[in-house]
């Protein structure tokens, strides 16, 4: 019996990682998953880099990201925002994250999931599968029958119905969703640590494979901490009052 602990867009949100990682212990979970975008926006991502390298060196999981990757090629096409968050992020790295971050694969499998920051079709290209023809697309490319996806920083869950259709679902958080291998299922896990619906509490999911359930959660957190360390640190002011209204 697995429980895999699936984190994305952490976003160096040091507050909201430890209280997530806090949560999913206490719901015993065996495995974590940390599928990309584990800097940028937020204080603290040399710390955020130390302890996933930390856990991939035990065996877990880490994907990369558009953010990450942006640490080392540049944010040229990125929001002004997001690259002036990089361009902050850039000089406060050491060699061991850099050489970390240029490691990481795209995706990683392990039936019945394949797991990914952006879509199973074309994950270099960071697609964003909230779109009825990226999941579509997603469904097509994938050789496992649930995709698991980060980076659109809300929980959305999606099946493919008798005749093919798209279907989504808003999950309810704590509530496991049974996920039936004879359908066509992905399912975006939120963001952990800048989610983007109107509530700052973190968001990331547990994949029972005894079960073959999904759980999404939401986690408060000391999100006027990160505000405080947004602000001294001299990140723009923006990406704190973004972290308050949960957008």
């Amino acid at each position: 019996m697995t429980r895999i602990a699936l984190f994305s867009d952490i976003h160096a949100n040091l507050e909201a990682f430890q209280a997530c990682e806090e949560h999913a212990l206490h719901e015993k979970v065996d495995q974590f998953a940390f599928l990309g975008d584990h800097v940028g926006y937020g204080p603290d991502p040399e710390r955020i880099l130390d302890r996933l390298m930390q856990y991939q060196d035990k065996g877990h999981i880490v994907l990369l990201g558009n953010h990450d990757e942006a640490c080392l090629t540049g944010p040229q096409m990125m929001s002004h925002h997001a690259k002036d968050a990089i361009l902050w992020t850039i000089p406060r790295l050491q060699p061991e994250h850099f050489s970390f971050i240029s490691s990481l694969p795209y995706t990683h499998e392990m039936a019945p999931l394949l797991l990914t920051h952006a879509t199973a079709h074309e994950p270099e290209r960071w697609h964003y599968l909230n779109t009825e023809e990226e999941i579509a697309l997603s469904f097509k490319a994938s050789t496992q029958p649930i995709t698991l996806a980060g980076h659109v920083h809300h929980q959305m869950l999606y099946y493919a119905d008798q005749q093919q259709t798209i279907q989504s679902f808003q999950p309810t958080p704590g509530q496991a969703i049974p996920l039936s291998t004879r359908r066509r299922w992905a399912a975006t896990i939120g963001s952990l640590g800048q989610p983007r619906d109107n509530n700052n509490a973190s968001q990331y999911a547990i994949f029972d494979d005894v079960s073959n359930t999904l759980t999404f959660f939401r986690v408060p957190y000391d999100v006027e901490r990160t505000i405080y360390k947004i602000y001294h640190r001299g990140l723009p002011p923006a990406l704190a009052e973004r972290l308050i209204k949960g957008q």
